[in-house]
């Protein structure tokens, strides 16, 4: 195989000297060195191309090893259904990192392996030890499980990680870590190594690594121990959005994982080694690809300095041919060039002369022109600056009310969204325990009791947060003025208000509400009674829930004014009043300071998109702490509806 790459090697040789015949006409001189540094660069290249034909080394069987494959053996080999991405089990078959070596092995070699699932990974062991498989597949190496396995060389390695909430706030190092609730799953070598270090520490054990996270989002513990490519498969397996891993902490806790045997079996662990160091690069790296969502690549690959060296050498024959083509015409060159500048110095002293005589006329004219230029363009790049500052400030006001909407409605809807996918889990993960319990006659009375209680309670908080989720969507959808009934008929102010305000109140138990109208009760309003209905009942909900909040008894006074133009409302209450830092935001959407009692800070937005964009008018509001709020609205008598 080398003599074949060296003649090739030549053969690219021949063909770039044969190129060096195109320099012949050249210098003789010059052609000679041209010819020896491109011989020089074109020996690089055939190094360079020998040394990326290399072949990765085939590691042979010996006749022992043959003759046993011969045989068509048939090895049994255990693993472990529920150790996603490395090996689990999707429709009754084995899938995974190791599934996929499996498969690989079989496919180029005379041998079939007969995949038996376990529940747990102590029982793949057991059955290991006993004799009843021949293989457990994907078990780290450690010098306790060495003395009685062996193990063939390792096919991928792990890293475990600590893990915590995301609104966990304290500041950890590996030390202080061991002073929070710690989890971790029960037998994996993580639990036996930090058991060894950390003799003295009581850890929370669960059952799976699904155990573990579910746990671990629901606040039974604040730190749980995984590894990390685990831990990324199930919170997206599980829909968890609320850990994070503590990148500053190195637990050191690295594993290489391996195919077992029993103590005395060696011919399987050789074979095994000699097919996984046959199998090709590219399907070690298209195995891992396939499995594992974050992928690393080094920083500099073999192709890429190899591609990086060719054209480096490329540019320096570039730069060569240069440098000796200069060299050919230098002479020629400065003859041309010392022509040109006595030439040059004759039209120079023609053209002096001549610049003299129109120097001064010039010099006033240009100053003139220059003057009056930048004037004018002062005037158009200011004239330009305020159309553009104008149409900037438009965009941004857009912009930032689109954004107040969305990042609004983003938060009111997450948190419920995200208790009820918790708490679906939390039931899913409890009912299919109590199943499993009821299927083995394991089942009691009073876990039964629990389960029920548990499922109420989950009931009740999944009810509270869809309920929260309808409300928050009603009310966003009144933002719109597209739901809105067009239909546009005159009506007195004063009857409907009456009417109107009597049904408010009869909804609220627990205060008393007067209104008073100081205007003529023959004033009509021609518009949308839609929209009357709706700004008037966010003004009233407004006032009973923020400033009445602390008083049973209140007062609301309606104010109106007819003149030629437009109907100018006044809707005062005596509550106690809107701080001045608050009120240049109250008409934002998502914008209240009592979200903790269900409000969602929706209402005088929409009363401002009512009056704003419905009616076409315009609306502001003054008040005092103590003395209560007046909102000031003015709507034009002939508007399009």
């Amino acid at each position: 195989m080398f003599k074949c790459k060296f003649y090739a090697g030549l053969g690219y040789l021949r063909e770039v000297l044969f190129l060096v015949g195109i320099h012949n006409h050249m210098v003789v001189m010059e052609a000679m060195y041209m010819k020896r540094i491109i011989v020089i660069i074109a020996m690089f290249y055939v190094l360079i191309y020998i040394s990326t034909q290399s072949a990765s080394e085939v590691v042979s069987f010996t006749i022992e090893e043959s003759q046993w494959l011969e045989s068509s053996p048939t090895i049994n080999i255990g693993y472990d259904i529920d150790y996603a991405p490395i090996q689990f089990e999707l429709d009754g078959t084995m899938v995974g990192i190791s599934a996929d070596y499996l498969d690989w092995i079989e496919k180029n070699y005379n041998i079939t392996f007969n995949r038996i699932p376990f529940d747990t990974f102590e029982e793949m062991i057991k059955s290991l030890v006993d004799g009843e498989i021949d293989v457990a597949s994907a078990v780290a190496h450690s010098e306790d499980r060495s003395e009685y396995m062996n193990f063939t060389d390792s096919f991928i390695s792990v890293k475990s990680v600590a893990l915590v909430r995301k609104d966990f706030s304290k500041t950890l190092t590996e030390n202080t870590l061991m002073n929070e609730s710690v989890a971790v799953v029960n037998s994996f070598l993580a639990h036996e190594e930090l058991a060894k270090k950390y003799p003295n520490k009581s850890f929370v054990l669960v059952d799976s690594i699904q155990d573990g996270l579910i746990g671990l989002s629901i606040g039974n513990y604040d730190v749980f121990i995984a590894e990390i490519s685990q831990s990324s498969y199930y919170t997206e397996q599980l829909s968890i959005t609320n850990l994070k891993a503590l990148n500053n902490i190195e637990l050191n806790l690295f594993y290489d994982l391996s195919f077992a045997t029993a103590k005395g079996e060696r011919m399987i662990v050789n074979f095994m080694n000699k097919a996984i160091k046959n199998m090709p690069e590219s399907v070690h790296v298209s195995i891992f690809n396939r499995w594992v969502y974050m992928q690393y690549e080094p920083l500099f690959k073999k192709e890429i300095f190899i591609g990086l060296a060719v054209l480096l050498i490329s540019i320096l024959i570039f730069i060569g041919i240069i440098i000796l083509w200069n060299n050919t015409l230098k002479k020629e060159v400065a003859e041309k060039t010392q022509s040109l500048r006595e030439e040059l110095k004759k039209r120079i002293e023609a053209e002096k002369d001549l610049a003299d005589l129109n120097s001064e006329l010039e010099v006033k004219v240009i100053e003139r022109t220059n003057l009056l230029n930048h004037s004018n363009e002062e005037l158009k790049l200011s004239l330009q600056q305020l159309e553009n500052t104008q149409e900037q400030l438009v965009e941004i006001k857009k912009m930032a009310a689109l954004t107040n909407v969305v990042v609004g409605m983003a938060h009111e809807l997450n948190t419920p969204v995200g208790i009820c996918i918790t708490t679906l889990t939390f039931l899913q993960n409890l009912s299919n325990g109590c199943i499993q319990k009821l299927g083995n006659h394991e089942l009691k009375r009073s876990e039964l009791n629990e389960y029920f209680s548990d499922v109420i309670k989950s009931y009740n908080i999944m009810d509270n947060s869809l309920t929260h989720t309808r409300k928050t969507i009603e009310n966003f959808k009144q933002i719109s003025m597209d739901n809105m009934s067009a239909d546009v008929k005159e009506i007195n102010l004063k009857e409907y208000l009456i009417f109107f305000f009597s049904e408010l109140q009869e909804q609220i138990n627990n205060k008393t509400i007067e209104v008073e109208y100081e205007f003529d009760s023959r004033l009509t309003i021609t518009c949308s009674n839609d929209a009357l209905e709706r700004m008037f009942s966010n003004l009233f909900l407004n006032s009973v829930d923020h400033g009445f909040s602390d008083q049973k008894v209140g007062l609301i006074t309606i104010h109106a004014q007819k003149d030629e133009n437009s109907i100018h409302l006044e809707y005062k209450d005596n509550g106690c009043g809107i701080p001045e830092s608050y009120q240049a935001k109250i008409f934002e959407p998502f914008y209240t300071t009592t979200r903790g009692k269900g409000n969602v800070g929706l209402g005088l937005n929409i009363v401002y998109n009512i009056v704003k964009y419905k009616l076409h008018g315009e609306i502001h509001c003054t008040s005092s702490l103590g003395e209560g709020t007046t909102f000031f609205i003015r709507i034009p008598i002939t508007h399009d509806s």
